[in-house]
């Protein structure tokens, strides 16, 4: 199995709420990550594997400790979840806890028909013609595992099961923070059928995936007022409307160097009772950087030429002087700059970073 980091440091004494087991080739950058982003967002503590973890066909001791010390299990069942013997194992592993400790076990059949799981047929069966060459001492018990994992209540996440939910009713689907060309998306709106007013929202840093994903309308969305900023960050800092007299001035401080980010005053709000700290507040960057680190080298060098000497500068001034104009159309696009009334602007938090 392979994947991106855990939420927070793998020691003997760490104690998760879910652990996530999944084929990173399969879902790291679709199902999984969503998952992983939405349990952050409830401040659930769970652990996914890192994928710098040595590969091998033994699961780590830091594994078995990740997996013993998770009160859930979730077991993403995808196409090729079966031909990892990294996942078969830590599969078994999984179970082993279940029996013994009694822990939380919950499958997700994501694409996948949970007959063929339990049965091991199509790209199950395919991945144990391979196995039954090379681990016959393991097969067995891999197959009683992937069997009884498919007889526990789980999420059957196939196509037909939405398909057949959603068919025709009329919905509303938000899709925030979308960063590449999300293809499942349109694979998967080719075969549904909404009713006439459904809606679909796409919220993304990057014109150039709205454009790929056909959107009918476009809008840029404008960062909040003065007031509303200073209301948003009181109440997630101080739980209420206000904040008391004596920290409305460095409040008032926060709220203008955020300038109307919604996602950069609430993780300064997070941050309540280190106000001294916050405008330096490393996780702000990170986000930020998110656009910024897709960029490719040049551009990078750009996009930091511009930052330095062209903020504030008409446009046009900026174009004529540059070797590479199309560049801008590129940092537009991923909402790196914005253009007003012709003048360059960049965002203070950007242009700090």
């Amino acid at each position: 199995m392979a994947s991106s980091s855990s939420s927070s440091s793998l020691t003997g004494h760490s104690k998760y709420k879910v652990f996530l087991s999944f084929r990173g080739e399969d879902t790291r950058n679709g199902f999984t990550s969503h998952l992983a982003a939405a349990l952050h967002r409830k401040q659930i503590q769970f652990f996914i594997d890192d994928e710098e973890l040595e590969k091998g066909d033994e699961i780590s001791p830091a594994l078995f400790i990740a997996v013993e010390t998770s009160d859930i299990s979730v077991i993403i069942l995808s196409k090729d979840y079966a031909s990892s013997k990294w996942c078969l194992n830590e599969l078994v592993n999984i179970l082993d806890c279940k029996k013994m400790n009694g822990k939380i076990v919950i499958p997700v059949f994501y694409q996948v028909d949970p007959s063929d799981v339990r049965k091991q047929r199509r790209s199950f069966g395919e991945a144990f013609v391979h196995h039954e060459n090379n681990f016959p001492d393991k097969v067995q018990k891999w197959r009683d595992a992937l069997t009884e994992a498919s007889n526990l209540s789980g999420y059957d996440s196939t196509e037909s099961r939405i398909k057949k939910r959603l068919q025709l009713m009329k919905v509303l689907i938000v899709l925030d923070d979308v960063h590449d060309e999300f293809t499942e998306l349109k694979s998967l709106a080719r075969r549904l059928q909404f009713s006439g007013r459904s809606r679909i929202i796409i919220t993304s840093r990057d014109k150039g995936v709205l454009d790929k994903c056909g959107v009918n309308n476009m809008y840029e969305v404008k960062g909040l007022k003065y007031n509303k900023a200073l209301e948003l960050f009181c109440r997630k800092a101080f739980r209420e409307t206000n904040c008391s007299h004596d920290l409305l001035e460095l409040s008032e401080e926060v709220v203008r160097h955020a300038d109307g980010n919604p996602l950069a005053l609430e993780v300064l709000a997070n941050n309540n009772g280190k106000l001294m700290k916050l405008i330096s507040e490393p996780n702000i960057y990170n986000v930020l950087k998110i656009s910024y680190d897709e960029l490719n080298l040049e551009e990078k060098k750009t996009f930091l030429d511009i930052a330095c000497f062209f903020t504030g500068e008409d446009i046009d001034f900026v174009r004529r002087i540059r070797d590479d104009p199309s560049s801008l159309d590129t940092f537009v696009d991923k909402s790196l700059i914005t253009i007003f009334y012709n003048e360059l602007q960049m965002h203070d938090l950007l242009q700090e970073m």
